[in-house]
């Protein structure tokens, strides 16, 4: 499990009751998000933007530099949907300000 809000935490737990921190990581975003596309794995930052690299099972390490999400002003707390048809992954994200 990753928790954002300050810096990115790593936990692990064998029964999903007692749970221990195996690492973190120097990102101060909230809402992050950590999944695995094939062999590859994605650490999302809030939806501003991405690494994607290597998870140990117990801290992340980029593979790349940040990579960017968001071309606009619309895109904010995207989570991802997976485990779906032909190992597919899709983002959602919160629209902001679209009325202004």
């Amino acid at each position: 499990m990753v928790v954002g809000g300050g810096r990115y935490r790593f936990y692990s737990s064998d029964d999903l009751i007692h749970w221990h921190q195996t690492g973190d990581m120097a990102v101060f975003e909230e809402f992050p998000d950590l999944f695995r596309i094939g062999d590859c794995w994605v650490l999302n930052l809030n939806g501003y933007g991405y690494y994607i690299g290597e998870y140990t099972g117990e801290k992340f390490i980029p593979g790349q530099p940040l990579q960017n999400i968001d071309f606009g002003n619309s895109w904010q707390a995207c989570y991802t949907f997976s485990d779906m048809p032909e190992q597919r992954v899709a983002w959602m994200a919160w629209m902001r300000d679209a009325c202004k």
